[in-house]
């Protein structure tokens, strides 16, 4: 007979399988305590800041793989909402470079589109320097699409909206880009 935990009743190993089968468990647990307080509007300003930093340290250098799992994502969502720009920042170079997974995440994708609803205009120009050149692939998913729609929409400008439309051609017609609207002949 197995060894039984006192704790949960399961017996050691299966304790061990079942932390290996979800990694960032306790980071994610712990988090969720930190976003009760967090989200709350009794909060003051000073106590929220702190539990966002909290959160932050708890997700360092995780954050790509934490958003794949929902309580999670609502928590960065939060930390981004009502954080402080320089903890905006310190999130958003959590993501850099990784955009694109994250749009076709189906709980990471909700986070994107908290920072193009609460983010710095040069949040949502990262992003969309990120994502121009996948406007093909994202256009297609189901996640994907609601973020490249509010970057068309809300963010790009007049070129950057036809830079994204002449990326879903594909890279012949990005060879054809002719700054200032020229039809290169």
């Amino acid at each position: 007979a197995a060894k039984k935990s006192p704790s949960s009743g399961k017996s050691v190993p299966q304790q061990a399988k079942q932390k290996d089968s979800k990694p960032h468990a306790d980071a994610v647990s712990a988090s969720n305590k930190l976003w009760e307080r967090l989200r709350s509007e009794k909060t003051e300003a000073a106590e929220r800041e702190r539990l966002a930093d909290e959160v932050l340290t708890l997700f360092d250098g995780k954050v790509i793989s934490v958003l794949q799992k929902h309580d999670a994502a609502r928590v960065l969502q939060s930390v981004f909402k009502q954080g402080t720009a320089k903890q905006r920042d310190a999130l958003m170079a959590q993501i850099a470079g990784d955009a694109y997974q994250v749009a076709r995440s189906h709980y990471g994708h909700f986070l994107l589109i908290s920072i193009l609803r609460n983010g710095a205009p040069h949040h949502k120009q990262q992003l969309l320097k990120e994502l121009t050149g996948h406007a093909a692939e994202l256009v297609v998913h189901a996640e994907g699409s609601a973020v490249l729609q509010m970057l068309y929409q809300d963010v790009a400008s007049h070129e950057q909206k036809a830079a994204m439309y002449r990326s879903m051609w594909g890279k012949e017609m990005v060879l054809f880009d002719v700054p200032g609207g020229g039809n290169g002949g």
